[in-house]
């Protein structure tokens, strides 16, 4: 008379409570006792035909002799892992092979039928003399499956061994396979993620080996000795024996399979994949079978991880000489984005792309395939929106692209922003790839009248074309991109990021008369400091990038060279932004974009963005922000600016383990903002001429500090922009200064007659 498995009422598979099935499977049996007081609280109810006992007291005093005499054996401490043995006993007149685990406060122990030794030709040794060589001697990953698989196959006499995959979704891609006569091939086939869902993922990664030795069998019962236990909380999440889904157990039946295993394969900590065997027929393997089993799993995962690994490192190496090349190009042009197209080649295999886009506000500059102009406007938008650093998607109908469907060349895409602020992208497109995926049956699940729930009940193969989407960018390309965004921040920093608007065109004037009055008067002295200053960061780069050239440059050099040349173009593009700053504001055509912001805000973002040069000098950093309302009409990029400059000269000239304070207040109906430092102070006639542009300002008593001396006169002019007023006290050599920035309010939040004379009174 054929067996039927309880079935129970299941909504969902995600629901059942798998952990905690209150029962075994039938080839075993299990005994769990308190650890601290290592009393029996539970057994299966098949234990009485083991001990030959019936159900009750007598058995469960049979029961603790048992755990008594194993106890001298078993490691009670530590954490909750997978069985281990303990050892062979003999109950009964019967050999058994004991496994135990941890289970909370309880252990639990597993007896199952023992197989005479084999000695040196036990399974495990089968393992070392046969597998590891052959896993050794595999070229790629498929050989490496297919001689798992084989091998699994041979050590356990399962009908038909696959070895799959899981998906970024949970399916799973079938890789390898040894079947005989008479199975179903599923090699090349994809299962649904439904067939195994996240609870029983999860349970794989922990209990590395499953074993369903008859999918017919009639679960046996846990009798709970102590009232404390039930089935609702009893653990079988390690158990060997653990009861398994009745929706499986019907799966399996559906697929035609009567015995099951499964090996789990762990890499990088996650769940790759699974070894899954089966068979037509009821097969039980012994505890000697099953550890072997279990520890070619683990050699698997090894060498599939080194693998994965040796892929990733030759791809990462192969993106970063990419990078490399693209940026040194880059480097020695006038470091504007468009000249990155220039780049064809590296720039499209760097992302494996078949057209990529420089978007610089308004502006686009193209290679190879890429949507039209308007298009591409359009989804620079939509990825600024997202506000992520890097972007990706191998779906953009599915992730709600604007005019998706109407995208030729550009199924998916790839994007880093180069500015939280304006829309600078560099976008890439890879086109679609119409795919085939042959299903190993739909995974469609039912619910008869009853409302049980059951598995699909085929497994024949059916295709489906899937449209719509590119291959997918793998980790190392994403990384590959993120570099390449870190090294075009540090060459093109905040370059073109200005807007234009109208602004008081007689308070520029006025502003660029001084400005022109000063450049006169220090044109000579000028043009000696800039030929300085700009001649060392550049003979640096010609010969860093000589060296790269040269015919025995190799990769690494090359590497070690690039942090050096970004300096050293950092350096050269800021003196030559500070330059078009002063030109800029000398000619009245300073843009300004004012909005409401907040300035304490502003005032920490520059302190962390100034981080590591108060750590490099050693410097103590306060801040003392009480200001009712920091909150002024300005531009955030250039008041940026000004608090940079002011703040990096209090750096510059503060010996180490000085003190910075920043201190905020309101002032008249003003907000006023101070930075203090213990620096070498400044003279009477310093003080006059500290904002003039194209002067360092030092004394007999002061050291030179170099530089073209145009940062407090870039600041002196942006503040002036904004009708706002900087000023500078000491009291003298090695007494420190005092900076002081007076912007008025928000709009609306005083009025005229507050505001006084003189809101920065020396």
């Amino acid at each position: 008379m054929q067996k039927s498995p309880i079935v129970t009422s299941i909504p969902e598979c995600a629901d059942e409570p798998i952990r905690v099935p209150g029962s075994i499977q039938p080839h075993g049996w299990l005994v769990a006792f308190d650890i601290a007081s290592s009393q029996v609280v539970a057994y299966s109810e098949n234990c009485a035909e083991l001990m030959g006992l019936a159900s009750g007291p007598g058995l469960t005093a049979a029961l603790q002799l048992v755990v008594g005499n194993l106890l001298p054996g078993i490691t009670l401490s530590g954490p909750e892992t997978s069985p281990v043995s303990a050892g062979t006993i003999v109950l009964d007149g019967r050999t058994c092979d004991v496994s135990t685990h941890r289970a909370g406060s309880l252990q639990l122990l597993e007896f199952e039928a023992a197989s005479p030794p084999l000695g040196h030709q036990a399974p495990i040794y089968s393992v070392s003399h046969r597998f590891v060589p052959l896993i050794q001697k595999a070229s790629d990953l498929a050989e490496l499956l297919s001689v798992a698989a084989s091998e699994i196959k041979w050590l356990t006499g399962f009908g038909r061994c696959i070895v799959y995959s899981f998906d970024a979704e949970g399916h799973c891609n079938v890789l390898a396979e040894q079947a005989d006569p008479g199975y179903a091939s599923y090699l090349g086939h994809r299962f649904p993620a439904s067939d195994i869902p996240a609870q029983a993922r999860q349970l794989y990664l922990l209990n590395r080996i499953r074993l369903i030795a008859d999918g017919a069998y009639r679960p046996v019962a846990l009798h709970f000795v102590d009232d404390a236990w039930n089935r609702s909380n009893f653990d079988l999440s390690f158990a060997h024996l653990r009861s398994v889904s009745p929706v499986h157990l019907e799966y399996m039946r559906n697929m035609g399979t009567l015995a099951s295993m499964s090996v789990s394969i762990v890499v990088h900590g996650r769940l790759w994949g699974l070894i899954s065997c089966h068979d037509h027929h009821p097969l039980w393997l012994d505890l000697q079978t099953r550890m072997a089993c279990e520890h070619l799993g683990s050699l698997l995962s090894l060498q599939i991880e080194a693998k994965l690994n040796n892929i990733e490192i030759e791809m990462r190496h192969n993106l970063r000489k990419l990078s490399v090349q693209i940026v040194s190009a880059l480097g020695s042009s006038e470091a504007t984005l468009q000249a990155l197209v220039d780049q064809e080649i590296p720039l499209l295999q760097l992302a494996r792309a078949g057209g990529a886009a420089v978007v610089f506000d308004d502006q686009c500059w193209t290679t190879g395939q890429v949507p039209s102009v308007d298009h591409l406007l359009s989804l620079a938008t939509w990825i600024a929106e997202r506000g992520a650093d890097v972007f990706e998607s191998d779906n953009l109908g599915a992730a709600g692209a604007p005019c998706a469907a109407s995208l030729a060349h550009a199924a998916g895409l790839l994007a880093i922003s180069l500015s939280q602020v304006h829309r600078h992208l560099v976008i890439w497109f890879r086109p679609e790839i119409v795919q085939s995926i042959c299903w190993a049956g739909e995974g469609v699940k039912h619910t008869d009248a009853q409302g049980r729930l059951h598995p699909r009940l085929s497994f024949e193969s059916w295709v489906e074309t899937v449209r719509g989407r590119c291959i997918a960018w793998e980790a190392f390309e994403l990384a590959g991109v993120l570099e390449l965004r870190q090294s075009l921040l540090g060459i093109v920093l905040e370059r073109a990021q200005e807007r234009a608007m109208a602004a008081d065109k007689l308070r520029r004037a006025t502003v660029a008369r001084n400005f022109a009055e000063q450049a006169n008067s220090a044109k000579t002295h000028f043009l000696a400091v800039l030929s300085h200053e700009l001649r060392a960061p550049l003979a640096s780069i010609a010969n860093a990038v000589q060296l790269i050239g040269h015919e025995s440059a190799t990769p690494e050099k090359a590497t070690k060279l690039l942090p050096m040349m970004k300096r050293n173009v950092a350096l050269a593009t800021r003196l030559v932004d500070d330059l078009h700053d002063v030109s800029a504001i000398s000619a009245g055509k300073l843009t300004l974009v004012p909005e409401v912001i907040d300035m304490h805000s502003l005032v920490r973002q520059v302190g962390e963005m100034l981080g590591q040069g108060f750590a490099a000098k050693e410097l103590v950093l306060s801040m003392q922000l009480n200001a009712a309302n920091p909150l002024v009409m300005a531009d955030p990029v250039r008041m940026q600016q000004v608090l940079w400059n002011i703040w990096r000269n209090a750096i510059k000239f503060t010996p180490r383990g000085g003190q910075i304070r920043i201190a905020s207040e309101m002032r008249d109906g003003d907000f006023v903002l101070m930075c203090t430092d213990s620096g070498i102070g400044l003279d009477t006639d310093s003080l006059r001429r500290i904002f003039n542009a194209f002067e360092q300002v030092q004394s007999d008593e002061s050291p030179s500090f170099g530089g073209l001396g145009l940062g407090l006169a870039i600041a002196m002019g942006i503040v002036e922009g904004h009708g706002g007023r900087l000023a500078a006290t000491s009291k003298g050599l090695n007494h420190g200064s005092t900076f002081t920035l007076c912007l008025a309010v928000e709009p609306g939040d005083r009025t005229q007659a507050d505001k006084s004379m003189d809101p920065c009174p020396a």
